[in-house]
């Protein structure tokens, strides 16, 4: 489950699954283990990682179970914020404005198309109409970029907002999941660096729009307040 996630903070390396068979009375037992196979070479520098699988791919789904509650709690406190009347109303304001930078993009459009029509008919010469080209141009790309940018803050305004359509796609996909699967820990986790047997740090896969998600309740919550 967690083969290419698991590394050792102390040589960086990706730690191993080693599996074992053992006798036992009346049969045989197997168990699995990951461990880095230098720790034991480095002496108290390098703690000793050696850590039952089934202990650790069990701690690991249980912290995917808490990082997928958290983004149904920021989802759902969002989607309240979003629909008290200030959050409509930054909405309505956001909405108008795309409508005046979309009418100013349109006109500019005009302005660069007549302008060779213009120079066609030898009201321009071409140094003229490569000025003002130019500077029409200019302002066009300047246009499609705050367009751009208004349109992703208006988005985050509606109240069915609830981050990238890959991420929600990820977090509903496994809403309620009770096991652990290789699917399910690609998704969730980029990295789980092991400083030993007892401590972890664990890069999410959705950590930066997660967290851009708490920061708009954070702003909302501050403007309701």
């Amino acid at each position: 489950m967690l083969q290419g996630i698991l590394y050792c903070a102390h040589c960086g390396n990706k730690m191993n699954l080693y599996r074992k068979t053992v006798k036992l009375v009346g049969g045989v037992g197997h168990y699995s283990t990951y461990i880095c196979r230098r720790s034991a070479t480095y002496g108290d520098a390098d703690p000793k990682k050696n850590i039952k699988a089934e202990k650790m791919e069990a701690f690991v789904l249980e912290l995917i179970k808490t990082h997928i509650a958290v983004y149904v709690e920021t989802r759902d406190r969002l989607k309240a914020l979003n629909k008290m009347p200030k959050a409509v109303s930054e909405k309505s304001e956001l909405d108008k404005k795309l409508v005046e930078l979309q009418s100013r993009y349109d006109k500019v459009a005009d302005f660069i198309k007549n302008l060779y029509e213009d120079f066609a008919d030898g009201v321009f010469s071409e140094d003229e109409y490569l000025e003002m080209k130019a500077e029409y141009v200019a302002e066009q790309e300047a246009l499609s970029e705050e367009i751009a940018t208004v349109r992703e803050q208006a988005s985050t305004y509606e109240t069915s907002y609830s981050g990238s359509a890959d991420m929600q796609e990820a977090f509903n996909k496994y809403l309620g999941v009770s096991e652990l699967s290789r699917d399910l820990v690609l998704t969730f986790i980029k990295k789980i660096t092991c400083y030993d047997n007892n401590r972890f740090e664990v890069e999410y896969t959705f950590t930066d729009e997660l967290a851009k998600l708490m920061d708009l309740i954070e702003e909302r919550g501050a403007d309701v307040a």
